[in-house]
């Protein structure tokens, strides 16, 4: 199993020209779709989510880019659309990212002195998916 970075310092690569981007970007898209096609699915890897496998990052990254095409769409005046499944499944995989990093045992407790977020029974988060039908509370 992989442990979790040790630093934020990572070498994109970035060009050194602004031209020499959508180069960059159709390379770095290719070697990242490659890396995913050539690695197991089910291989255990450190993710911050409960999903400890190497499927964890090709859905992360699914989304990553999905939420920044809508939100190019948007800043050129587009109406963005996304397929039902897809964005219910973006929906799911945020909120249980979101949940299993929040809703920890240590983060229940109050125990630890200083840390903010659930303390028990008396403070619930809700979360309301109409378009799909479903409720989690």
């Amino acid at each position: 199993m992989q442990e979790p970075p040790r630093t934020r310092e990572v070498d994109l690569r970035h060009p050194e020209r602004q031209e020499e981007y959508p180069d960059w970007l159709t390379h770095s898209a290719t070697v990242a779709a490659e890396a995913f096609a050539a690695t197991d699915p089910d291989l255990p890897t450190w993710a911050w989510g409960g999903d400890q496998h190497a499927r964890f990052w090709a859905r992360r990254m699914l989304f990553e880019t999905l939420l920044h095409r809508v939100d190019a769409e948007l800043a050129l005046g587009r109406r963005p659309t996304v397929d039902r499944p897809l964005a219910v499944d973006g929906v799911d995989g945020m909120t249980m990212a979101s949940t299993v990093r929040c809703v920890t045992p240590r983060a229940l407790s109050s125990q630890e002195p200083g840390r903010r977020g659930h303390r028990g029974p008396a403070r619930r988060t809700g979360c309301r998916a109409v378009a799909a039908g479903a409720a989690l509370q």
